[in-house]
């Protein structure tokens, strides 16, 4: 009986024991959780550190200076830019401040180059750029640097050199290029290489595709449909900051781009807009199908030749026989021929996602464009082997699974304007790629009398 007594009591402290030691684990357990949680309240609540501004240069025509521009560093609202002769920290001195993430340095010599870096201020913290030299007279020595393009015997560009490059009174030069709804790597870059080669090459004409701002982006003052982030938006402002080049535009959008995007088409032009217009030239008109597509008008008038039509379309690539691209052409074409009226010219430009190396009803919509006689392909003209079969890749305007010839400058037959040149640019080879499509740049000479 004793020693079962005993059992007893020594069975009552090993469960006592086991209790209190389970009690000391979960306790320990709940310090350690507080403790981690407030670890991870200090990781949360610690402010993200600011980096500092990255600075670049964009050159200019003018060989007395050029232009800096940085990245905007969050909840700065001044930065104050340095100058010196060599890169030496204690020969700095304070060039200018500035709330803008822009400046333009002039009054220097051609050929002259010195160093620069920006400093701001975040929550007491000094953030400084890394340095950057720059020089006049064209040189480029920042990061983002392209090729300068200059053409060959026939007018071909191959590399810039603005000092060769200057277009004759009588001459007058349209792109047309796909700039693929914000899809692209480097985006900004890329905007100022299309940028770069607009204001060099003294582009009279312009007309995007899959040109797209975001849904939600602010509304730009004034406006109620050209948001912020506009493609078209940024870089006639870019013209007009780098450049101090006025260029105006156009744009509507037919549908929504991965749901984010309003993707439509844009229409640009150096010289005024008087009038402009857009239209459904779809079946579908509904902003939540890829099939719905836009057509933009301009009528422009050139200092020199008069009035010039403008117009930039995307057109539904063909998936059968009976397809809605058939209509759109047709309905193109109609809003062509309403608003053409007393011009000396008029271009329709686009990716119109045909090519006439297809067998029919694929090349349908070229010919429906050129077959009337109404309209000439202006690449063509230039470039008579381009619609041969089989299919030449050194034409394609697209690679990837489908590549093809499929962007295009059409002018009416009866144009005051013959061809000088037409080739396709922001190739690999040629001042590099800045979307998934290549570009169309027509040379064109005026054969009017200008008064």
């Amino acid at each position: 009986m004793y020693l079962k007594n005993v059992y007893i009591v020594m069975r009552c402290m090993e469960i006592n024991t086991m209790k209190l030691l389970t009690g000391l684990f979960f306790m320990l357990l709940l310090i350690s959780c507080v403790v981690q949680t407030d670890k991870v309240d200090d990781i949360v609540n610690d402010p993200v550190p600011s980096l500092p501004p990255v600075l670049s240069v964009f050159d200019t025509i003018e060989t007395d200076g050029f232009l800096l521009k940085w990245t905007a560093v969050p909840k700065v609202t001044e930065y104050t830019i340095y100058e010196s002769a060599v890169d030496s920290d204690a020969d700095y001195t304070v060039l200018d401040t500035t709330g803008d993430t822009l400046y333009k340095k002039t009054g220097l010599s051609p050929n002259t180059g010195k160093y620069y870096k920006i400093e701001c201020v975040v929550d007491g913290k000094l953030l400084t750029s890394k340095s950057v030299r720059a020089e006049t007279a064209g040189v480029l020595t920042s990061t983002g640097d392209i090729t300068d393009l200059t053409t060959d015997a026939k007018g071909i560009l191959t590399t810039f050199d603005s000092t060769k490059n200057k277009k004759s009174p009588e001459e007058l030069i349209v792109l047309t290029l796909n700039l693929h709804t914000y899809q692209e790597t480097a985006q900004d870059e890329k905007f100022d290489i299309i940028v770069k080669a607009i204001a060099e090459y003294d582009v009279d004409l312009i007309a995007f595709q899959e040109c797209a701002q975001k849904k939600d982006s602010p509304f730009i003052d004034g406006s109620t449909t050209i948001r912020n982030d506009n493609m078209a938006y940024i870089i006639t402002k870019r013209l007009k900051q780098y450049y101090n080049l006025d260029y105006d535009f156009k744009w509507d959008w037919a549908h929504y781009g991965w749901s984010v995007y309003e993707e439509g088409v844009a229409v640009v032009s150096k010289h005024p807009i008087t009038a402009s217009q857009s239209t459904w030239i779809s079946t579908s008109a509904s902003t939540s199908s890829i099939i719905s597509r836009k057509a933009v008008y301009s009528s422009v008038t050139h200092p020199d030749f008069g009035r010039i039509n403008l117009f930039s379309a995307h057109l539904h690539w063909r998936t059968t026989i009976n397809n809605d691209q058939t209509i759109q052409i047709q309905n193109l074409q109609k809003f062509v021929n309403d608003n053409t009226g007393d011009s000396v010219a008029t271009f329709v430009c686009g990716d119109f996602n045909m090519q006439p190396t297809e067998y029919a009803p694929w090349d349908e919509g070229y010919n429906a464009m050129t077959d009337s006689g109404e309209f000439i392909d202006t690449f063509y003209v230039y470039n008579p082997a381009a619609n041969d079969m089989p299919e030449q890749s050194k034409y394609d305007t697209v690679k990837g699974d489908t590549p093809g010839r499929i962007d295009y400058i059409f002018m009416n037959k009866l144009a005051q304007f013959t061809v000088i040149s037409s080739q396709i640019i922001f190739t690999p080879a040629i001042l590099g790629t800045v979307t998934d499509h290549y570009g169309v740049l027509t040379r064109l000479e005026y054969s009017g009398i200008i008064d």
